[in-house]
């Protein structure tokens, strides 16, 4: 059993399974969107919430799990005999953060839990979950795994392709020039039209750039990732979709034929990313070694 055990929210997007594989607990947080609701979790958006996001005008209501169910959580994983670190995205995107901290300030006084906000998002807080559980795993110190966050937190590079100005306008959760976008591209055909690309930037997504289309947004976005690794470099890949496998797929694939990845996975973000980022939506994260 790890030494150190890794609880996180629904704000990481990581692969299917990466519960059973990692030493990993998730306490998800809730979505409404109109009057139907959905928890955050590893499983894919399905179709139901994606057709929502894409017809509904109301805007998503995401909410923390109460501090309770953290409390209980914590309390749980702690009569293993081990130790934890509590993982969130930053407080402008989620209030889980705060519910950890309360949760883990009723403990018992001296109980060894770490509640850690990171700049990170979607598939970026992904690849730091998995790489602190596996320290974790390979019983390195606490202290040690919480240094090594840090540094993946200046490391790791994301970037998110919209397909779907509409409904980031609706949401008001990304910066965009709505005017200049075509709200109503909602309806447009699959793949066409402009695509928003974002970067993240201390914990928040900043427009980068625009591509016309969604071939120009799946090449702007791998040249990111292989202007910044050298040949021969040690480096980790994720993607992440919102009902875009194929296109997250493709990028996948072409990064590691080109630059063969330590590690290298897509997956389909779950409920809560997916109604940050939109249906359609696709991502990449990467961070190099040394």
């Amino acid at each position: 059993m790890a030494g150190v055990h890794i609880v996180i929210d629904s704000a990481a997007v990581i692969p299917s399974g990466a519960l059973q594989d990692y030493s990993v607990s998730i306490v998800p947080q809730k979505v409404s969107v109109g009057d139907s609701g959905f928890h955050g979790g590893t499983d894919a958006a399905d179709d139901g919430l994606l057709d929502l996001l894409r017809h509904v005008q109301a805007r998503p209501r995401i909410e923390s799990a109460p501090v309770a169910e953290f409390r209980e959580t914590f309390a749980r994983i702690l009569d293993w005999g081990v130790e934890i670190i509590s993982l969130h995205a930053p407080q402008g995107s989620s209030d889980s953060v705060d519910a950890a901290r309360e949760a883990a300030g009723s403990l018992p006084k001296g109980s060894p839990v770490s509640v850690v906000e990171l700049p990170l998002l979607g598939p970026a807080l992904g690849l730091a979950v998995l790489r602190a559980a596996q320290a974790g795993i390979d019983d390195h110190p606490r202290e040690a795994i919480l240094d090594l966050l840090q540094t993946l937190a200046r490391r790791i590079e994301l970037r998110i392709a919209s397909a779907d100005p509409a409904h980031a306008a609706r949401i008001g959760g990304l910066p965009i020039g709505v005017d200049d976008l075509e709200p109503e591209s909602a309806v447009r055909p699959r793949g066409a039209g402009p695509h928003p690309i974002y970067r993240l930037r201390d914990g928040a997504l900043a427009l980068e750039g625009v591509a016309s289309d969604v071939g120009a947004a799946l090449r702007q976005m791998a040249s990111s990732a292989i202007v910044s690794l050298p040949e021969g470099c040690d480096w980790h890949l994720a993607a992440c979709h919102a009902d875009a496998e194929a296109e997250a797929a493709a990028m996948a694939t072409y990064l590691d034929a080109r630059r063969p990845a330590l590690e290298a996975w897509v997956a389909g973000c779950d409920p809560i990313t997916a109604c940050l980022l939109g249906p359609g939506a696709f991502g990449l994260a990467w961070y190099r070694e040394g």
